[in-house]
């Protein structure tokens, strides 16, 4: 405790704690919006990791900062006295904590409308190009094949894109509805286009925010989309909420990897992941890894495969009401 008061004492640090308490990011984006120089800023971060109030990941070229919210009883504290509300002038918050929240937003605000202005332009997306790098016919097929089979079964293709899987999964799996999400206009026009006369519904909205109800789907397929999303784990934590107890989760992922061109040419946030960081957060979330499998097929990048379900045992069936349990026994897949 010592160690974290310390870490406490300097109102550069406070104002280094409050603003990656909202958003990870690496020492460049830090010197930028808190307008001070790298080696101050290199020296304050390290006295909060060796305090235990920052963790660490490294993808490519950079390393991106973030606060440990295993430390529950300090995250309670500094959002109590405005962390994650803006309201830093109390409380021995540095006044300059206000106006970089402002920064902040503003930052996540320009860095998100980049992206989506990314994949509004199809110049930019190219199928073949991307085959090259990442065979999607390989991880493509494993997701198909592990989507079962069943009348008024609801799963979300969450990130979908063109709706290029979705269109497989329909036609080879008769009865399934297919929820299409996707945080671009363009591509969710894209998906209509091509899922005309199939059993598939849209939505628009953010992985980090679902444009769904609790408990609503009894699946869901994550198909490279998480890498494109600078907090990958609030994916899986909404996830919980809208899947069904016992709902099925698949995931395709980019393993860790080096290629820091795949950012500025596809818009990708994290150089893929560790496939035991991702169990990691699946358990830490009440999901069962039932499967996992790696593979390249024809491209030069690694993916996984990883099949989940959510634990029955997570939930109060008092609070889930009736008819809210998973219908995937009931389609003849057990899991």
């Amino acid at each position: 405790m010592l160690q974290i008061a310390k870490a406490l004492a300097d109102p550069i640090r406070l104002r280094l704690l409050a603003v990656l308490m909202q958003e990870p990011l690496h020492v460049s984006e830090l010197c930028d919006l808190l307008d001070l120089k790298q080696s101050r800023v290199s020296r304050h971060l390290g006295i909060l990791a060796k305090a235990g109030l920052l963790i660490t990941r490294r993808s490519g070229a950079y390393v991106y900062y973030r606060f440990n919210n295993l430390h529950k009883p300090l995250e309670k504290l500094l959002a109590a006295t405005g962390a994650l509300n803006a309201e830093f002038g109390c409380l021995g918050w540095p006044v300059e904590c206000e106006s970089d929240h402002k920064e902040l937003l503003g930052y996540l605000l320009q860095r998100n409308r980049q992206n989506l202005e990314f994949f509004a332009n199809p110049s930019r997306i190219e199928q073949s190009a991307q085959e090259a790098w990442v065979d999607s016919g390989w991880y493509g097929s494993r997701l198909a094949d592990e989507t079962p089979a069943g009348d008024a079964l609801l799963f979300a293709d969450l990130g979908c894109g063109d709706g290029r899987l979705s269109e497989r999964i329909l036609l080879e799996r008769p009865g399934l509805q297919m929820l299409c999400v996707d945080q671009s206009n363009h591509m969710l026009e894209q998906a209509r286009l091509r899922l005309q006369g199939l059993d598939a519904h849209f939505r628009l909205g953010e992985l980090q925010h679902l444009p769904l109800r609790d408990n609503e789907a009894d699946g869901a397929i994550l198909s490279m989309s998480l890498h494109h999303v600078p907090q990958p784990d609030l994916v899986i934590a909404e996830l919980k909420r809208v899947l069904r107890p016992g709902g099925l989760l698949l995931i395709a992922e980019l393993m860790e990897h080096s290629a820091e061109l795949m950012r500025e040419r596809y818009a990708d946030f994290w150089l893929g992941f560790n496939a035991e960081q991702l169990q990691g957060w699946l358990q830490e979330f009440g999901f069962r890894v039932a499967s996992r499998e790696q593979g390249r097929g024809h491209g030069q990048l690694d993916c996984v495969v990883i099949k989940a379900v959510l634990e029955k045992e997570r939930f109060n069936d008092a609070t889930i009401g009736p008819g809210k349990g998973s219908r995937l026994a009931a389609a003849g897949r057990g899991v």
